[in-house]
């Protein structure tokens, strides 16, 4: 039975090419992949055997690598090629590293990951800032660039720590004060100058990498919620307004309605 390609996953006898392993069973199985191929193998022997996938988590340590710089994957049943939990498991540290300071240095503007041509470049600049190719093919790689950074209309951006922190600390701020409903058009215009200039270009972006710091949260499609089984969003929302404007009374705006004469009939 094919696991991964043509090759049968439980072999009678060891092959003649290649890392091979022997199971207690007495089987064999091919065991010369890539991190990144492993866990696809795993999930697929998951799938045949019924296993949910949720509930399977992958440790391993990385040759020559310490302990506390091992990697954890959770397979998941997500199909998303880009999928930065996973990548992240699957590489090298030094990687990361490489990736995020050839984006940070070469790519102010965002990297665009369906680009033949950007990527050559990128490999380019890697080649010169740190005299060594990076030993990834095109999808592994292009997997790293987009774990490093926040992907937006199908450009990877890098958004600096201190970007990142001091929106989580205007974000707090608002929480502390006790703001229950945060709109993601007004923090992006309030904040637009320092944002933009972070690499934060959009709202929508804006979103997303909210939806990112803070999954706690209940995110809707123009706000979020800090709160949680407090009422409906409308009463949420009033409590809201009636915070801001700090008023005591809730003015309510209705339309008068007046019955179609004949003539509208």
């Amino acid at each position: 039975m094919p696991l991964y390609g043509s090759k049968v996953f439980f072999m009678p006898n060891k092959a003649d090419f290649g890392t091979c392993a022997l199971l207690s069973s007495g089987k064999w199985i091919y065991t010369n992949y890539n991190p990144q191929t492993v866990v696809t193998i795993i999930r697929n022997l998951c799938r045949h055997c019924g296993v949910a996938l949720e509930d399977v988590l992958i440790s391993f340590v990385p040759k020559n690598t310490p302990i506390e710089r091992s990697g954890e994957c959770i397979i998941s049943s997500n199909t998303n090629p880009y999928d930065p939990t996973a990548t992240q498991a699957m590489f090298e540290p030094k990687i990361f590293k490489t990736v995020m300071n050839v984006l940070s240095a070469h790519f102010p503007n965002g990297f665009r990951v369906d680009s033949p041509i950007e990527l050559m470049r990128f490999r380019n600049f890697a080649a010169e800032d740190s005299a060594n190719d990076i030993p990834l093919a095109d999808e592994e790689l292009k997997k790293v660039i987009v774990s490093c950074g926040h992907l937006f209309e199908g450009k990877v951006y890098i958004v600096g720590k201190e970007t990142e922190s001091r929106l989580q600390e205007e974000i707090d701020a608002e929480v502390d004060s006790g703001a229950e409903v945060i709109y993601y058009a007004s923090v992006y215009a309030r904040h637009e100058n320092w944002l933009f200039a972070g690499s934060v270009i959009s709202e929508d972006m804006l979103k997303g990498m909210l939806k990112k710091l803070y999954p706690a949260y209940l995110h809707k499609s123009n706000y979020f919620l800090t709160k949680r089984n407090n009422g409906t969003e409308l009463a949420i929302i009033k409590n809201e307004i009636m915070r801001v404007w700090r008023g005591d009374i809730l003015l309510n705006y209705c339309l008068l309605y007046t019955s179609p004469s004949p003539r509208d009939s």
